[in-house]
């Protein structure tokens, strides 16, 4: 309940954060600031992959965390620099030396973050792990807004630069509630980099297409209909991750329940928070799809009155997505197969981007929002059908609310 409360908590400075620039800056301009910001948060998300290897190996397999932590911030710097130095080069080509720069200098942090931030889950911290997320936007509402007032800061180049310091202020916090791992003793096996690069390499590549397949459109929306269409269609995806914020601690709960427990049990944990995942989403659905326009005229302005609609395609998409962070956590976190998640974003990226390109010229950000959720639906059955194959678990079960049973009771899964 508590990593619920600082969910929304975080999701509200989100929301506040989309109110504050949308009011600040032009439509255009917060569609330059809202693709620039999206694209630091897609590469950081890099960096979940080398920690979900962490959280694996110290929760999983019992590695000593103080050389899992430090490996893993190691590799996470050199990951960073790399993508920091392939960002600016993009962004200086299409927006600008100066906000490639600024998006360079966000990356590093962001992806060293990620890193490391699965050890508290597997330390069984999932408070504090939901506060890493979310301390970069409480941060970032309080420097846009303080920023932005001043009207000779109202660019797309000065929202950056305090979203940028917010992302080190974040890492900062992180690596203080983390200053144990520094000290600890114990050394860990041979050739342990080696072995998170390896378990990492598959999922890294799934983590930013995973990512960059939720908001693809965004940049899809950019490519065929232009920056104010941008700006109207973040209204909108802003407006749906409110409601992943009500399911997306139900994965943080479980995740060092699902990582130690036996085959039989993890399944049946990992089934339970599925179930749960969706019933919490289809209800926000439900309420968005009502009070769509009312919400993002109150938070964004009359001028975004026009991404309703897509905001409640986005909702029913989020219902569609809400099971996938559990059952991705199965096969990271207690089955070691971090090539499912791979394989699955890869799948949602692909439809997403061929829907986008076929349905933005025709429907702008509505058509966008459709193949969001396409993409969505392809993804959930992938993982839903890939779960009972590994779990030999029969497909009905999984649309049963009945809670855990013990793994004794449950002799067809299997490890």
């Amino acid at each position: 309940m508590v990593a619920l409360v600082v969910r929304l908590s975080g999701m509200a400075a989100w929301a506040a954060i989309g109110a504050v620039t949308a009011r600040f800056l032009s439509v255009s301009e917060r569609g330059e600031y809202a693709a620039a910001a999206l694209g630091v948060t897609a590469l950081g998300m890099a960096g979940g992959s080398l920690g979900s290897a962490a959280g694996h190996y110290v929760a999983r397999r019992d590695e000593p965390r103080g050389s899992v932590a430090r490996t893993a911030a190691a590799l996470g710097l050199a990951v960073g620099i790399v993508l920091a130095i392939a960002a600016a080069a993009v962004v200086a080509a299409t927006a600008g030396t100066t906000l490639a720069i600024l998006v360079a200098l966000a990356v590093v942090p962001a992806v060293l973050r990620t890193s490391i931030a699965a050890l508290l889950l597997a330390e069984g911290r999932a408070v504090a792990y939901a506060l890493t997320g979310y301390v970069t936007a409480y941060v970032g509402l309080a420097l846009l807004a303080a920023w932005l007032a001043d009207e000779g800061h109202r660019t797309p180049e000065q929202a950056m630069a305090m979203w940028t310091a917010a992302h080190w202020v974040s890492l900062a916090v992180l690596l203080w509630w983390g200053r144990q791992w520094w000290r600890a003793e114990g050394d860990a096996a041979p050739g342990l980099a080696k072995r998170l690069g390896r378990f990492a390499a598959p999922s890294m590549g799934g983590s930013i297409v995973g990512f960059l397949n939720a908001r693809a459109d965004l940049f899809l929306v950019v490519a065929f209909a232009g920056a104010a269409e941008a700006g109207l269609y973040s209204a909108a995806t802003a407006g749906a991750e409110v409601l992943l914020a009500f399911t997306s601690s139900v994965p943080l709960v479980l995740y060092r329940r699902i990582a130690k427990a036996s085959g039989a049990e993890a399944a049946q944990w990992t089934m339970h928070g599925a179930r749960r995942s969706v019933v919490i989403a289809v209800v926000g659905a439900m309420a968005t799809m009502v009070a769509a326009p009312l919400a993002i005229t109150l938070v964004f302005g009359d001028r975004y009155e026009p991404a309703a609609n897509a905001l409640r395609i986005l909702a029913v998409a989020a219902a569609v997505l809400a099971p996938q962070a559990v059952l991705g956590t199965y096969f990271d976190a207690h089955a070691g197969r971090p090539g499912v998640g791979f394989a699955v974003k890869g799948a949602m990226a692909a439809t997403d981007v061929v829907l986008c390109a076929m349905f933005i010229p025709v429907w702008g950000i509505t058509g966008a929002a459709f193949a969001c959720l396409a993409a969505y639906g392809v993804g959930t059955l992938a993982y839903a059908v890939l779960f009972q194959r590994a779990t030999g678990t029969p497909a009905l079960r999984l649309l049963r609310l009945a809670a855990p049973r013990p793994a004794a009771k449950v002799s067809h899964a299997k490890g």
